[in-house]
């Protein structure tokens, strides 16, 4: 359990650390987020929804740095 804790956990911190470095796509999420606003407690809305992207672009990242990593490899390990 506090393996997968810690995996959701760094998801979430680098992709907050990649949102923030790209404008545009911490723009869109803001916009997105700001939407939850208006409804019932609305800060938390807006705050677990902000979390939420922010951890699917880390998961997105992490997958694509995987792909490229294991591609990495298997060509390495063919030429060689």
């Amino acid at each position: 359990l506090l393996s997968w804790a810690g995996m959701l956990a760094m998801f979430l911190v680098g992709g907050s650390l990649i949102v923030h470095g790209i404008a545009p796509l911490s723009q869109a999420i803001e916009q997105a987020s700001a939407s939850l606003a208006a409804l019932p407690l609305g800060g938390l809305w807006r705050l677990l929804a902000t979390g939420a992207l922010d951890m699917v672009v880390g998961a997105l990242v992490g997958a694509l740095v995987l792909a490229l990593v294991s591609a990495v490899r298997r060509l390495r390990q063919r030429f060689s």
